[in-house]
């Protein structure tokens, strides 16, 4: 006789499983074993914690700072350079500090904070709330 685990999950998770594992929205039940039961369990778990880390730092960032277009001379060109604003002082600061600063202050990956600081600046984070290349924190 098998053991019955009933797992709470977002509304959410529930439709992602609805539509990606049960291919169907008629079924209400799913019985799987106990190793998919796990899988899905890290998948939900490492889900929330991607969502909440990259919120947080979408927050900061719409909080305390905003894109910005500097000026570099090259020769006798002139060519627009990405800047970033402190809302706080005033302050111009390249997206290299702003990305030193965000990989030491939230412990992730350089190409996760690469990401989201493009992200950012193009405004394509606000609008979606998603990153447009998938990077794991």
């Amino acid at each position: 006789m098998s053991k019955k685990t009933i797992l709470k999950i977002s509304k959410e998770h529930y439709k992602f499983i609805q539509e990606n594992i049960l291919g169907s929205k008629d079924k209400k039940k799913l019985i799987i074993k106990e190793s998919q039961y796990n899988f899905l369990k890290n998948v939900i778990v490492e889900n929330n914690n991607y969502d909440r880390i990259l919120k947080s730092i979408a927050e900061d960032l719409d909080l305390n700072y905003e894109p910005s277009v500097g000026t570099k001379e090259i020769g006798n060109e002139f060519f627009n350079e990405p800047l970033i604003n402190k809302k706080v002082n005033g302050e111009t600061i390249t997206p290299a500090l702003l990305f030193d600063y965000l990989k030491q202050k939230y412990s992730v990956s350089e190409d996760f904070v690469k990401q989201v600081i493009d992200d950012w600046y193009k405004g394509t984070l606000k609008e979606t709330g998603r990153l447009s290349k998938n990077v794991s924190p």
